[in-house]
């Protein structure tokens, strides 16, 4: 009699299952060294690359990315979100559908706020040139804010949006001191994927809009009362697509 049949069919059994759950085992860390290499070459890929605090001052501002995470030290900080793209410009790259929106909003962001807030009073002004892409037909995506804050420093709503809805430029002003109304101006319509310059200024109460130097909204804000901070990169309104802001040059001051 041979040993296997000494031992019986219940231990032929026990081998089988053990070999199969040792065959499992193997694969799942297999696929798990696998998905690391993957994730590694990913990020060294990024952390190979010029970050883009090499060429433009980003001694001001923070970065907000899907999680909801706050990148405060972005010197020599690259990702898949934030990255600089073969013009030399900076591009916020992102999917809508991810998940890890900021509490007060249900769509993920890879956004830059500009830390100094200013109250309306004062003199201000956001200029940057900037270039869209979507892979959908009809999308919304804000790339520009001045989002207000109270004096408490918490949050309050945002006092304009820039943001291009299909291939049309557009602003969305908060025309009451609570932020309740909302009116929506064309800026420019046909922009389609083509850079433009946008230039936001805010004096003695008047906020001003131009579109490559042309002015295209002049609006008094006596009715304002929330202090402000801008705002400038990707921030679908939508829960899908795949969009990519590229700004060429920015300042703000």
């Amino acid at each position: 009699m041979t040993f296997e049949n000494q031992r019986g069919p219940h231990y032929l059994n026990w081998v089988y299952i053990c070999e199969t759950e040792f065959l499992i085992y193997s694969m799942k860390k297999i696929s798990l060294l696998f998905l690391s290499f993957i994730s590694f070459f990913s990020l060294k890929c990024y952390s190979d690359s010029i970050p883009p605090s090499h060429i433009f001052n980003l001694s001001n501002w923070k970065l907000q990315i899907p999680g909801p995470i706050e990148i405060k030290a972005l010197k020599n900080y690259t990702s898949s979100y934030f990255y600089l793209n073969n013009d030399s410009s900076i591009c916020f790259d992102l999917n809508a559908e991810e998940k890890g929106h900021t509490q007060h909003s249900e769509f993920v962001r890879s956004e830059l706020r500009h830390l100094p807030d200013w109250s309306i009073e004062e003199t201000h002004h956001l200029s940057a040139t900037i270039k869209i892409s979507c892979n959908l037909d009809e999308y919304q995506v804000t790339v520009a804010q001045i989002h207000g804050v109270t004096s408490l420093n918490e949050n309050a709503p945002p006092l304009l949006r820039i943001a291009m809805v299909n291939e049309d430029l557009y602003a969305f002003l908060k025309t009451d001191s609570a932020g309740n109304n909302t009116e929506r101006a064309l800026l420019r319509s046909g922009v389609k994927n083509d850079y433009f310059k946008l230039d936001i200024k805010n004096q003695d109460r008047i906020l001003k809009i131009y579109i490559d130097g042309k002015e295209c909204l002049n609006k008094k804000l006596d009715y304002w009362k929330f202090n402000n901070y801008y705002k400038l990169g990707c921030y679908p309104q939508l829960k899908k697509g795949n969009f990519k802001v590229y700004i060429r040059s920015f300042e703000a001051e």
